[in-house]
């Protein structure tokens, strides 16, 4: 046991040695920006324009949505891993195609949503005033 932990101060001790005996890296040099002699033009494309107003899109898809599940009941026909609103309640499809509920904690109720960062909606627990903020927000941020 003892010429183990002799061998691995020795291996410790040699990678340390090697560590501090390693030259130390260069900084690059630092040369001056070209100049630019013209200011370059930005063209706004319509590509660019609708990076930002994914918004609107996402705030009528959930809307939409809302109304589609305010239709739902138990009885609606799902496919395995759907997710919806029964009854102000979340509800996912089960592997007998039929919907299992559960309920909202805290007087909140089950609501499709806008996302505001990228394209597309969520189904989540909320208030109905935040839903509501949150779908008129969406519809104001693009003209």
């Amino acid at each position: 046991m003892k010429f183990y932990l002799i061998e691995l101060l020795v291996l410790i001790a040699s990678v340390i040695a090697l560590i501090n005996a390693a030259p130390a890296a260069k900084a690059p040099k630092i040369t001056q920006a070209p100049k630019i002699t013209k200011t370059p033009k930005v063209v706004k494309t319509p590509q660019s324009n609708n990076a930002t107003c994914f918004q609107k899109q996402n705030a009528i898809d959930a809307e939409n949505l809302q109304k589609k599940f305010d239709t739902f009941t138990t009885k609606t026909p799902c496919n395995v891993g759907d997710q919806a609103c029964i009854n102000n309640q979340f509800a996912q499809c089960t592997a007998t195609n039929t919907w299992v509920l559960e309920q909202c904690n805290g007087g909140l109720t089950c609501c499709a949503l806008p996302l505001r960062n990228k394209p597309g909606t969520s189904i989540a627990c909320d208030t109905k005033q935040d839903q509501t903020a949150r779908i008129n927000e969406g519809k104001a941020a693009c003209p």
